[in-house]
């Protein structure tokens, strides 16, 4: 599963990238979310830290608690918590990508939320969740 979650986040930023080229910037947006989305979810599983419930489908809410907890007892530095804000910023425009209907989002709307998700992928890193994203290449 933890795998087959790690290929799903590698095609999710492949499409946002093919998407991002075409200036579809709210498929982008949407489809680089889920790319973190599943990532995460793959690490916190096995690290043990995140299972999934049959029905609880709330990963963003309970990662962002996990997140919390994970730092505090992990000695994590505090300049390195912003993540977890960065997290809810994420969510916040995939939802407009996804479910707003009064406008498109642009390409500078993309650029901020490219930094957002570089940003938020530095704090995984600074936390030792992930070592490299999966579709970095080599």
């Amino acid at each position: 599963m933890l795998v087959v979650l790690e290929k799903k986040a590698c095609q999710n930023f492949q499409i946002s990238e093919l998407a991002h080229q075409q200036n579809h910037y709210d498929v982008a947006v949407s489809r680089r979310y889920y790319s973190i989305y599943q990532l995460l979810k793959s690490k916190l599983m096995e690290m043990g830290l995140y299972y999934p419930e049959k029905g609880n489908t709330y990963l963003h809410t309970r990662a962002k608690g996990i997140l919390t907890d994970y730092c505090k007892t992990n000695d994590i530095p505090r300049q390195y918590h912003r993540g977890i804000h960065i997290w809810d910023k994420l969510k916040k425009d995939r939802h407009q990508a996804d479910y707003e209907g009064n406008r498109l989002l642009t390409k500078d709307d993309f650029k901020v939320f490219c930094k957002n998700f570089d940003n938020f992928v530095a704090f995984l890193k600074s936390a030792s969740i992930i070592e490299k994203e999966p579709w970095e290449t080599e």
